[in-house]
């Protein structure tokens, strides 16, 4: 079964990736990023949600596993092209060697923290595993939105983010690009346009 969802996850990807690219470069990266961390802290939280026992927990699980896999992908094209655009010519052999290391080494270190927690808590060190990885993953969500994309609150105040329809927004977006419905997907951009480097 591990296998069949992997393979469903990597036809996602095939389907969605370049509609992501298309969003990320014409956005820019920083939204990119943003959304496709929100869109991927929704796995721990289905997950969590799967072991309450709830009905059609199998399908939820396996659901939520597609949607990482596709939106990991989605995120690592927006990151890579800002790293890409950040990092001077001269050092971007470096920066790379450097970058693909420290993204080998969290992929490393984050499997063997979980196993501790879950040796040591049970299923509650299960369940915080994915806590506190839908946790981290909105919390960067918000500093990409903030800091990288720097998208400005000065005509909000910060209780926008607080209003309840705010996520079935963001949602219905994130699904639009996904699905490639976007404009970014539907225009072939101009070479004379800026486009944003971050």
């Amino acid at each position: 079964m591990t296998m069949s969802l992997t393979a469903i996850g990597s036809l996602g990807i095939l389907l969605t990736v370049s509609a992501w690219a298309r969003f990320t470069e014409s956005r820019g990266s920083g939204l990119a990023m943003a959304k496709t961390l929100f869109a991927h802290s929704c796995a721990p939280a289905l997950i969590l949600l799967a072991g309450m026992g709830l009905p059609g927990a199998f399908y939820i699980t396996g659901f939520s596993v597609i949607l990482a896999c596709v939106f990991n992908a989605a995120f690592n094209v927006a990151v890579n092209r800002a790293m890409l655009n950040q990092v001077p010519d001269h050092d971007r052999i470096g920066y790379t060697a450097l970058w693909t290391v420290s993204t080998a080494l969290a992929l490393g270190i984050t499997p063997v923290a979980a196993g501790f927690l879950i040796e040591h808590f049970g299923l509650w060190g299960f369940r915080l595993c994915f806590l506190l990885s839908g946790f981290t993953t909105t919390l960067a969500g918000f500093l990409y939105l903030f800091l990288i994309y720097d998208r400005s609150l000065s005509e909000k105040t910060w209780l926008h983010l607080l209003n309840p329809v705010l996520p079935l927004r963001t949602a219905g977006r994130i699904l639009w690009i996904t699905l490639g419905l976007h404009e970014s997907n539907r225009q072939v951009s101009s070479t004379d346009e800026p486009r944003p480097s971050s």
